[in-house]
């Protein structure tokens, strides 16, 4: 009789197997050795260690991801690394899989993640109070080292610049200056196309130095050449007089060197590539400037031109 009793016990423990790819070694960890496990992804940069794959199989088997804490724990100790998360479990109580990782912490958690302080600090970075906006990241202990900071909150402050860099000239220099400089912020990407930075996106080019000390941290390069064509295109064919539009020479002047040398050392290695086939698109635009250039009266304006124009060779 203790037998049959004993039987629906083994089911029940079902069976399975684990399977861990190493990406970095490391000396395993002491078998008491704390292991902090999370449940999601955690929120802050990180290195993966090794990958964990765990399957069980059985009646009636765990489909929580607590239920697993231990195996996860186990397997990152062996990999030599104190932190892991579970990134799914998929199945039902007779057949699951659980995905985690075993994980090396590179960064800050989250910092700038409340909804009203959040309100606060877009409210001070646009009225330019720089001591509001200084007291509102040192009270929250944001890392200034952009490596160290947590994706999150790098992403908060890259908003910052794009919300108010739409501003162009009137943008408020002395909270985006101080975001650069001290925070080492800088535009990694944004819509060209739509204006995802409010009206035009053609004022961030009148921004003090947003587009010159961003232009190397741009992800999408085609696009950001894309952006300077047609906004010197722009102010050649709609060019009011403005000082928003003068200002945007000045400042495109500042970057067109930096779009030069990536056009000349791109075609150099492949002229076939996308970049290169700004080329021709320049070369147009600088013979367009020869023709107007002695219909231009205004000075300051037939400066800027000139310099564009010298600017342009590739």
């Amino acid at each position: 009789m203790k037998a049959i009793h004993f039987l629906p016990l083994i089911l029940l423990a079902g069976c399975g197997s684990t399977h861990v790819k190493k990406k970095i070694e490391l000396p395993p960890l002491p078998a008491d050795a704390p292991v902090e496990v999370f449940m999601d992804h955690p929120n802050f940069r990180y290195d993966v260690i090794c990958d964990i794959n765990i399957t069980r199989r059985g009646d009636f088997i765990s489909t929580t991801r607590e239920a697993y804490r231990s195996n996860v724990e186990v397997e990152a100790r062996k990999c030599g690394a104190n932190m892991a998360f579970i990134q799914s479990l998929i199945g039902t109580t007779s057949n699951v899989t659980v995905t985690g990782y075993a994980i090396k912490k590179l960064s800050d958690a989250d910092k700038l993640v409340d909804m009203e302080g959040l309100k606060r600090l877009g409210r001070a970075a646009n009225l330019d109070n720089l001591e509001v906006t200084k007291k509102i990241i040192q009270d929250l202990e944001v890392n200034k080292d952009r490596d160290m900071r947590s994706p999150n909150d790098d992403t908060v402050l890259q908003f910052l610049i794009y919300e108010n860099a739409k501003l162009g000239s009137n943008c408020p220099k002395k909270v985006i200056n101080y975001l650069m400089k001290d925070y080492n912020v800088r535009l990694m990407k944004f819509d060209f196309k739509t204006g995802a930075l409010g009206s035009d996106p053609r004022k961030v080019a009148a921004c003090e130095l947003v587009l010159k000390d961003s232009y190397p941290h741009f992800y999408n390069r085609p696009a950001l050449l894309s952006y300077v064509n047609n906004y010197i295109v722009g102010i050649l064919n709609y060019y009011s007089g403005s000082r928003e539009d003068l200002i945007g020479l000045q400042k495109i002047n500042g970057v067109l060197p930096l779009v030069m040398k990536e056009i000349k050392d791109t075609c150099a290695k492949d002229a076939t590539s996308e970049v290169c086939s700004f080329k021709p698109r320049f070369q147009e635009i600088r013979g367009h400037i020869q023709k107007i250039l002695p219909k231009v009266k205004d000075a300051p304006v037939k400066k800027q031109l000139n310099n564009l124009y010298q600017g342009i060779r590739v």
